[in-house]
């Protein structure tokens, strides 16, 4: 087997069979999950190749419905739309479903290119303007205002994650300050996160996913806490640096 054809394999077995399992009507996956799960080197352009190709979509039965980001690269992320698969024996579907019963499970990737039906958690950035204004209007930074067009391009519904005001619209007038939770301890960070939480909960009706652009002192106690509420959390920038999260968020301008 070639590594073109390990690397379409991996792709088919830990998001397309999961997906068509969930009964999902497409998927979506970050090239860098793929690279990075199957401990590849350099490999980069090749994961490209391998799974935009037309042999991948007809070996998974899948149709390639979009493509974001640069020509090859870690942050390329690819949309499948999942067409009905050829009728099988049951005996084949049987043994097939033992092969990935037996896999090792990976935690799905957490970038998602789509913010559309969750609710959108952003965190609070040092650079703001002198005045009280519109919570939307009050950090300037390029990374929050980059992160605010992308949601709201989107129509998703979106909270801010302040560390003065804790969860607010961004609608509410606020003041600028300096508070930031970097500076302060476990104890003073989960009893910020439990405020959260208890603001957060009359705004959860009906919601299954929610997408945090968000440092991690900002998410780190807000994630299981929702996760066992049954809400499908997602870190689209989980990894990157701070620089390459700017290059990320540019690519959807």
């Amino acid at each position: 087997m070639t590594q073109a054809d390990r690397i379409r394999q991996f792709a088919l077995e830990y998001f397309i069979v999961p997906a068509r399992t969930a009964n999902q009507k497409e998927v979506a996956f970050r090239v860098g999950d793929i690279h990075k799960s199957m401990g590849l080197r350099n490999a980069m352009p090749a994961v490209c190749s391998a799974v935009g190709s037309s042999k991948f979509e007809q070996l998974a039965q899948v149709t390639q419905i979009d493509r974001a980001g640069p020509t090859n690269g870690s942050n390329v992320f690819l949309n499948f739309r999942l067409d009905p698969p050829p009728t099988l024996p049951n005996s084949v579907v049987l043994a097939t479903a033992r092969v990935f019963e037996s896999q090792p499970k990976l935690k799905a990737p957490a970038a998602n290119l789509d913010p559309r039906n969750a609710l959108v958690l952003v965190s609070c950035v040092k650079s703001k303007g002198p005045h009280a204004v519109p919570a939307r209007e009050l950090y300037t930074s390029a990374w929050f205002t980059k992160a605010r067009d992308l949601v709201e391009t989107s129509g998703a519904r979106w909270y801010v994650l302040s560390s003065l005001y804790r969860l607010i619209s961004p609608e509410t007038v606020i003041e600028p300050y300096d508070d930031t939770l970097n500076t302060l301890g476990v104890r003073e960070r989960k009893i910020w996160a439990k405020q959260v939480l208890e603001q957060l909960e009359p705004q959860l009706d009906g919601i299954q996913r929610i997408v945090m652009f968000a440092g991690q002192r900002y998410r780190e106690f807000l994630i299981q806490p929702l996760e066992r509420l049954g809400i499908i959390v997602e870190v689209p920038m989980e990894h990157l640096t701070r620089g390459q999260q700017l290059a990320w968020l540019t690519e959807f301008e």
